[in-house]
């Protein structure tokens, strides 16, 4: 796996310290660039909500952006373990790597 881009390594140091407004404007102006590991981690940001609003549909269309893939090994996994999840309130082992 690649490491994340410097910008990356920024938005989670900025989030980590509860400026988490910075850290998803840098998430989501890299994302808008194109970068695999913004777009899968603005997908995740927008999964869960919090950060950011929640939407999944925009979530989901970040995820088909992003060629960049979770632990468990496809991106699809992410978005199956989450889907699953939310319907059934059932646990899933899908890692999610940034």
């Amino acid at each position: 796996m690649a490491s994340p881009h410097p910008l990356l390594q920024q938005a989670i140091a900025l989030s980590n310290a509860g400026r988490n407004a910075e850290a998803a404007a840098i998430v989501a102006r890299l994302a808008a660039t194109g970068d695999a590991q913004a777009l899968f981690l603005l997908g995740q940001m927008q999964w869960g909500g919090g950060i950011v609003a929640q939407d999944p549909v925009a979530a989901r269309a970040n995820f088909e952006k992003s060629p960049f893939e979770s632990m468990s090994g496809t991106r699809w996994n992410t978005v199956q373990c989450h889907t699953r999840f939310q319907a059934n309130r059932a646990p899933c082992d899908a890692k999610i790597a940034v």
